[in-house]
């Protein structure tokens, strides 16, 4: 497990979306590439999963909004992907705050990943 935050961008919002950002492989050193296009909002996981991971994610908030949750670390969305590494076969489920956070700047943040089998 992986739990350095690391900002993969800060900037324009054409720019970020345009970019694929490189990740490693904690067993091959392998990068495997991947875009904040791909992301999801980590509400839509598994409660299980969610409840396995989400402590692990220092500064998480959970929002209410009628009926449905949302998370957020510092004050950007919780987002996650799914990635395999190409060369050695192993899945990830990494996490991410991926928004804006000043007028016209946003940001992609590595906040963790989880190695799955």
């Amino acid at each position: 497990m992986h739990r350095n935050k690391k900002i993969l961008f800060d900037g324009d919002q054409a720019e970020l979306f345009s970019k694929n950002y490189s990740i490693k492989c904690s067993c091959c050193d392998q990068c495997s590439y991947i875009s904040p296009l791909e992301c999801n909002a980590a509400s839509n996981l598994p409660s299980e999963v969610l409840t396995n991971v989400l402590s692990s994610i220092k500064g998480l908030k959970t929002v209410d909004l009628e009926g449905s949750k949302f998370y957020k670390v510092d004050n950007l969305p919780l987002k996650y992907i799914y990635f395999e590494c190409k060369k050695c076969h192993s899945k990830y489920l990494s996490f991410f705050g991926l928004g804006e956070y000043q007028p016209a700047r946003f940001i992609f943040k590595l906040l963790l990943i989880i190695s799955i089998e």
